[in-house]
C-alpha cells in the first residue's frame, strides 16, 4: 500500500487517477443536468475555443524558441568559424613576418659580407 509524504493513506495519487473517470462522468452529468444546453454549450464551445488559441500560442512559442536556438547555433558556429579563422590569419601573419626576419637577415649578411670584401 503506498502512502504520500504526509502519511494519508486514502488520498494518494493511485486513487487519484483511478477515480479520474468516474469523476469526470459524474461532473459532466450535473453541468447539463443543472445548467440549460441554450447556456451550456456557448460555455463549453467558448472554453474549447479558448484551448485551442492557448495552445496554438503554445505552439508558436516553442516554434520561436527552437527558431532561436537554432539561430544561436548557426551565429555560435560563424563566431568559432570567425576564431579559427582569426588564428590562421594570426599564423600566417606571423608565419610571413618570421619570413621577412629571415630575408631580412640574409639581405643583412651579404649587405656585411659585401663590405668585409670592399675592404
Amino acid at each position: 500500500m503506498s502512502t504520500n509524504p504526509n502519511g494519508n493513506i486514502f488520498f494518494t495519487r493511485e486513487n487519484l487517477v483511478l477515480s479520474l473517470p468516474l469523476i469526470t462522468l459524474c461532473t459532466s452529468y450535473a453541468y447539463f443536468k443543472f445548467i440549460p444546453l441554450d447556456i451550456g454549450l456557448p460555455i463549453l464551445s467558448g472554453l474549447y475555443i479558448l484551448y485551442k488559441i492557448y495552445s496554438s500560442l503554445r505552439y508558436r512559442a516553442i516554434e520561436k524558441k527552437e527558431q532561436k536556438i537554432a539561430n544561436l547555433d548557426e551565429a555560435l558556429l560563424k563566431e568559432l568559424a570567425a576564431d579559427e579563422f582569426e588564428e590562421e590569419e594570426k599564423n600566417t601573419k606571423k608565419n610571413v613576418k618570421k619570413q621577412n626576419q629571415k630575408t631580412e637577415k640574409a639581405r643583412q649578411r651579404l649587405a656585411a659580407g659585401k663590405k668585409a670584401n670592399k675592404k
